[in-house]
C-alpha cells in the first residue's frame, strides 16, 4: 500500500526513466532528473530546516517545470508544499504568510515576492544544486502517512482574508488513481496545462503526469491571446488531453477559430471551474470527436467530487449535469435547516475521502463550513457544505443553479441570479455574462460580452425561458470580460466597477 504519491511517481520514474514528463516554453525534464532534482531539494530542506515535518512551504509559481520539481522536492523533505503567484499584490502575500506562518518559502525567479518575509527564503537554483542524501530521505519517509498534508492551496476568503485548504496524500492519491482509471490515462497521452500551479485545477495535470507518466506540456501564458496560435501549438504537441478551466474552453468556441484549424490529436476534453453552456460545448462537438467530460467541485473536496460524462445530445436550452460523484464520495442537497432534500432547489453538501481537512490556522471558519452529516446522529461523519445551489432534473441529474450568495429578493420575489444566467446565455448574441443585483435602487443588472441587446430584445428573447420577473432592468455590454487568477469571470470586480459608475 502507498502512502504517498512519491511512491507514485517513483514507480513511474522506474517505468519510463528517460521520457519527458514535463515541457515548458524554456526547457524539458524526464521522470528520472525530476526524481533526482526534487530529491536534491527534499535532502537540501530537511537538513536545513532543523528536520521538522508536515509544516508548509511556500513554492513561488510560474509558467514553468521549476514549480512542479520545487513541490516535489517539497514533499521529499516531509512538508507540504504551497503554491504562490509570484505575481500576487505584496500585501496579499503577506497576508498569506501571516495566516499560514510557512516555514521557509522557494524563489523560482529573480523577482523574489518572499522578500519582505519573516521566514527563510530559499532560491530554487541554490537549492536545486544541493547533494541528495538518500539516509535523510528515508528517515522521513519512513515517518509519513497518507493522512499527511500534501499541499495547502490557498482560496479567496470573504472578509478579505485567504483561507487555506489543506489537501492530504490519500486525498491526492484517491483523485490521480480516479482520473486515470476513469478516463484511461496512459503513458502515450500528451496533457496541455492550462490552470496555474496556484490554482488546484492544475493538480489534476500534476498527478496524472506522476501517476499514469503522461507527457505534461505548460502552455505558455500569452497564447491564449492569439486562438489560431494556441491551436497550432496543441497541434504542434501533438496534444491528446485537455483539462482546461471553462474560460479557456470559450476562448476558442467563441473565436471561431475551428472554422481556419482543426485539432487534430486532442481526443479528451474535461472541463471545470464554472458552468460551460450547450451552445458552446456544441460548437466543441462539432469540430472534435473527442471525449467530453463535465467535472465539478471546489478546492475543500480536493479538485473535484461529481462527474458528468456527455453521453446525449444537448438543446442550447438544457444545462449540462454535474453527473454523478466520484468514487468513493457522496453528493446530495440539504434545505436551509440542514435537512436532506429530493425536490426543489438546495445547497450541495460533499461527503467522502476527499473533504479536506478544513482550513489551517481557522478552526472557527472550519467548523461553519464543514459540520456532522445531519443523516447521521451515531458517530463523526464530516460533510462540507459548498455555497452551490442545485435541483434535479426531469431525469435525476443535478443541475447547477447559482451561488448561494447570488440569490436575491426582487420585487417581493426569491430569485436565484444563476438561472437568469443560464437563460441569458442561450441567447446567440452572448458570449459571457453575469447578473448582480443593485439592491439600491432595484435593478437586476446583466454584464455580458458579445452582440449588442435591447430590453425590447430581452423580452422577446427571453419569453418562455423565465418568468417576465427575473427579466434584467438593465444590460451592459463589455468588450472584454475580467477573469481572476484561476480563470473565473470576476464577479467583485464587475461589481465594484459598476457601483463606481452608478
Amino acid at each position: 500500500m502507498k502512502l504517498s504519491v512519491l511512491e507514485y511517481l517513483e514507480e513511474t520514474a522506474k517505468n519510463y526513466p528517460k521520457k519527458i514528463a514535463i515541457s515548458d516554453n524554456n526547457e524539458f525534464i524526464t521522470f528520472e532528473e525530476l526524481i533526482n532534482q526534487s530529491k536534491k531539494i527534499g535532502s537540501f530542506l530537511y537538513e536545513n530546516l532543523d528536520k521538522k515535518r508536515n509544516q508548509p512551504i511556500f513554492v513561488e509559481v510560474q509558467k514553468s517545470l521549476k514549480s512542479i520539481v520545487a513541490f516535489f522536492g517539497v514533499l521529499y523533505s516531509g512538508n507540504f508544499y504551497v503554491p504562490i503567484d509570484g505575481e500576487t499584490p505584496l500585501i496579499r502575500i503577506e497576508n498569506m504568510i501571516n495566516t499560514i506562518e510557512p516555514i521557509c518559502s522557494i524563489s523560482i525567479t529573480k523577482n523574489n515576492p518572499f522578500v519582505d518575509s519573516n521566514s527563510k527564503v530559499f532560491d530554487f537554483e541554490d537549492i536545486v544544486l544541493n547533494d541528495i542524501d538518500e539516509i535523510n530521505l528515508k528517515e522521513t519517509r519512513d515517518k509519513s502517512l497518507d493522512i499527511d498534508p500534501c499541499y495547502l492551496i490557498m482560496t479567496s476568503g470573504s472578509t478579505g482574508v485567504p483561507k487555506g485548504v489543506v489537501i492530504s496524500h490519500k486525498m491526492v492519491i484517491d483523485l490521480g488513481l480516479w482520473l486515470v482509471d476513469t478516463f484511461n490515462f496512459t503513458s502515450d497521452d500528451i496533457l496541455a496545462n492550462q490552470s496555474p500551479f496556484y490554482f488546484d485545477g492544475a493538480t489534476k495535470d500534476i498527478y496524472i503526469m506522476a501517476f499514469a507518466g503522461a507527457k505534461m506540456e505548460i502552455i505558455p501564458k500569452q497564447l491564449f491571446l492569439t486562438p489560431l496560435n494556441l491551436v497550432k501549438f496543441l497541434n504542434e504537441k501533438k496534444v491528446t488531453s485537455l483539462l482546461w478551466a471553462v474560460s479557456a474552453i470559450n476562448i476558442l468556441s467563441n473565436s471561431s477559430v475551428f472554422d481556419i484549424e482543426k485539432l487534430q490529436s486532442v481526443n479528451k476534453v474535461i472541463f471545470a471551474g464554472e458552468a460551460l453552456h450547450t451552445k458552446e460545448l456544441n460548437i466543441w462537438k462539432k469540430n472534435l470527436n473527442a471525449l467530453y467530460v463535465n467535472l465539478y467541485g471546489p478546492s475543500e473536496c480536493t479538485v473535484d467530487a461529481m462527474y458528468y460524462i456527455v453521453d446525449r445530445e444537448f438543446s442550447k436550452d438544457e444545462a449540462i449535469p454535474l453527473g454523478r460523484a466520484c468514487k468513493n464520495m457522496e453528493v446530495f442537497l440539504l434545505d436551509e435547516n440542514n435537512n436532506i432534500i429530493n425536490d426543489g432547489i438546495g445547497e450541495i453538501a460533499i461527503r467522502g475521502t476527499a473533504v479536506s481537512m478544513g482550513y489551517y490556522n481557522d478552526f472557527e471558519k472550519t467548523d461553519k463550513s464543514f459540520i456532522q452529516n445531519p443523516n447521521n446522529k451515531s458517530y463523526r461523519d464530516i460533510i462540507y457544505k459548498t455555497g452551490d445551489l442545485a435541483k434535479y432534473n426531469d431525469l435525476g441529474e443535478l443541475v447547477f443553479v447559482s451561488r448561494r450568495d447570488n440569490q436575491i429578493k426582487h420585487m417581493g420575489n426569491r430569485i436565484e441570479l444563476g438561472e437568469i444566467e443560464f437563460a441569458l446565455k442561450t441567447l446567440d448574441e452572448v458570449q459571457e455574462g453575469i447578473c448582480i443585483y443593485d439592491k439600491d435602487n432595484q435593478l437586476i443588472v446583466f454584464i455580458y460580452t458579445g452582440i449588442e441587446l435591447s430590453r425590447r430584445d430581452i423580452f422577446i428573447k427571453l419569453k418562455g425561458k423565465i418568468p417576465k420577473y427575473m427579466y434584467p432592468n438593465k444590460l451592459i455590454k463589455l468588450d472584454t470580460m475580467p477573469y481572476t487568477n484561476n480563470g473565473k469571470i470576476n464577479r467583485n470586480k464587475l461589481k465594484d466597477d459598476y457601483y463606481k459608475k452608478n
